[in-house]
């Protein structure tokens, strides 16, 4: 079987200047975006806010500073997501409503963060439900498997509109966490893996030893992987001490921020594992009820504008590193064979139908996606042409020069 190699862009192909800094995505996230900024600041959010800020002005006093703890390092990108935010916050209550960011680690491990924030011992945290997933499946749900073919951004939609936030708030109630969620950003879709050869067929991961986190890694599982749930710091040593062989982490800036491209030169594009997820703000219950509505607003509101922010950074960034990593470090990226795909669809069916068994609020938020995907995902693909065609039509006319056909 050829493997299907992901073949170079042309130079023209290359996105020009830096990857912008925070600075710059503040200036975007003040002034709005395109597209989902239109709808952040036109959102009902927006109008509770300034209906609530018309009974009175803000309250003159100390400023409020939430401790808010990451699950990333400072280097991180998503660690920078939560730091945009707080800019934008900050700007929207004129400095009233501060968030001090704590690197990953700093107060409680990761996977403590949401009992740290209902108990108080933080006012918030920065991370994404997958992490979550162990202790609670039905949280997993909202970023991992193919999401019945919506994308982070159709999710995002089924969260506000399609009864998602309320699921969500139901199982934090009744696993006793005291906290309030609130999502946002929409992330790319993450690699199928990195590893030492191409994947050419499902039958080269038996046996693999291979790191995958939350509900993703019951489908490396149900594909014959050996699958380990490594800590965030240890998979790069474990690579390195040949412990495990390969690995799925993030989106491909986080890959590179954590650096896979460093001991593993293949990469595999196109996956089912993880195509929706968002990072979220959980905010300790009595936190947010202490707020008056007018900063609840506001709160809500920046996590609207922050998205359309964070979307457009993706974009921008994901094209830049990949580039990079391409040219500059050596990486072979490859299309995940559709066998391989299709495999993923079948293991995630076998995951869900045992989770859905033993856990009837599975079973709910499953069906809940189901039927918004059915209606929202069938008018997208139905409405939408494919790109691909476009951009072969522009730029793969001709092969680049050295390229296999």
């Amino acid at each position: 079987m050829k493997q299907d190699q992901v073949m170079p862009r042309s130079r023209d192909a290359v996105p020009e200047g830096s990857v912008p800094g925070r600075r710059q995505i503040l200036k975007g996230a003040g002034v709005g975006a395109a597209g989902m900024a239109a709808l952040a600041l036109s959102s009902p959010t927006l109008a509770r806010s300034r209906a609530a800020a018309s009974q009175g002005t803000m309250p003159a006093q100390e400023p409020v500073v939430w401790r808010c703890q990451t699950a990333w390092s400072l280097e991180d990108d998503f660690h920078a997501y939560i730091t945009t935010l707080a800019d934008v916050l900050g700007m929207l209550t004129e400095g009233r409503l501060q968030l001090e960011i704590l690197p990953a680690g700093k107060v409680v491990p990761t996977d403590a963060l949401a009992e740290a924030v209902s108990g108080g011992r933080l006012d918030a945290c920065h991370r994404t439900l997958t992490l979550d997933s162990l202790r609670q499946p039905s949280i997993g749900l909202w970023g991992s498997g193919p999401a019945f073919g919506m994308d982070a951004l159709t999710l995002l939609s089924w969260h506000r509109y399609g009864g998602g936030e309320a699921l969500l708030q139901e199982i934090y109630a009744a696993s006793g966490l005291k906290v309030h969620s609130l999502l946002y950003g929409a992330l790319p879709t993450p690699a199928f893996g990195w590893f030492k050869r191409p994947i050419a067929r499902v039958e080269d991961l038996n046996g693999m030893r291979f790191h995958a986190g939350g509900l993703a890694a019951q489908i490396y599982q149900e594909l014959g992987a050996t699958v380990f749930q490594l800590p965030i710091d240890e998979i790069i040593p474990a690579l390195r001490r040949g412990e495990i062989e390969a690995a799925e982490f993030s989106t491909l800036s986080g890959d590179r921020a954590l650096g896979l491209p460093e001991v593993l030169k293949v990469c595999m594009l196109q996956s089912h594992h993880q195509v929706a997820e968002q990072t979220e703000l959980l905010i300790n219950a009595e936190r947010w009820a202490a707020l008056p509505p007018a900063w609840q607003a506001m709160v809500e509101q920046a996590t609207q504008a922050v998205t359309a922010t964070l979307i457009g950074q993706q974009i921008n960034q994901g094209a830049t590193h990949y580039i990079e990593m391409r040219e500059v470090q050596g990486v072979r990226f490859y299309k995940t064979p559709e066998s391989v795909l299709r495999a993923q669809l079948q293991a995630w069916d076998r995951v869900t139908v045992r989770n859905s068994n033993g856990d009837p609020v599975f079973a709910r938020v499953l069906d809940s996606m189901r039927r918004y995907a059915q209606r929202c995902v069938g008018w997208y693909t139905d409405a939408t042409a494919d790109r691909r065609m476009a951009y072969n039509h522009y730029f793969m006319q001709r092969s680049p020069k050295g390229t296999k056909e």
